[in-house]
């Protein structure tokens, strides 16, 4: 992998084939990844060159072996990965300015938003009360202003938001409690309890 390939990008899941065996200095920098994916075994881990500054890499949690997901794309422009019966998003490929997360994708019920994207047009997020996790640098760099979410300010509260710092858009955003109904750009009907 080049100098600069996955520079300040967050990277909810990274897989990779065991045919990597080289990564190069600064691939990684200024960036997060998640969870590495990887195809071969951790002494193929251990063979494998990494230059400096891939900490962001090295300090992901590594899973070996075959993957045992699937990532889809949905029409609305949600990526998401389908694991264990539950979703978590971990993109979003659209220009909506007002995004709703269902809360199912394809029967698996949707319970972390892994990323959205840094720079996107989302001013506005509709969210399902079953998310429980918003990983770190979801919406870092968002123009996020309002949370429209359909849980109780004290089901917010419960929310597992990691290491997301008081300045992200997602905390620093105006949250509406119970009540979400609508249409929105990516296609998706919300009726919130309320």
């Amino acid at each position: 992998i080049a100098p600069w390939a996955f520079s300040a990008m967050y990277i909810s899941d990274l897989v990779l084939p065991v045919s990597v065996t080289t990564i190069e200095e600064d691939a990684f920098i200024f960036g997060e990844v998640g969870r590495v994916h990887y195809w071969g075994s951790e002494q193929d881990r251990a063979n494998m060159i990494v230059g400096d500054y891939n900490d962001n890499l090295l300090d992901a949690e590594w899973y070996y072996g075959p993957v045992n997901f699937r990532y889809v794309t949905g029409d609305n422009g949600l990526v998401y990965r389908l694991e264990n019966g539950e979703a978590e998003i971990i993109g979003y490929r659209g220009d909506a300015e007002y995004l709703c997360i269902p809360e199912e994708v394809e029967g698996c019920l949707v319970t972390v938003l892994g990323g959205i994207g840094g720079e996107s047009s989302v001013s506005t997020l509709v969210l399902p009360k079953s998310v429980k996790k918003i990983d770190s640098y979801a919406f870092l760099y968002s123009m996020l202003e309002e949370v429209h979410y359909a849980g109780s300010k004290e089901d917010r509260d419960n929310i597992d938001f990691g290491e997301c710092y008081d300045y992200e858009d997602i905390l620093v955003a105006t949250w509406h409690y119970n009540g979400c109904t609508g249409r929105y750009d990516n296609g998706c009907d919300v009726t919130c309890e309320g």
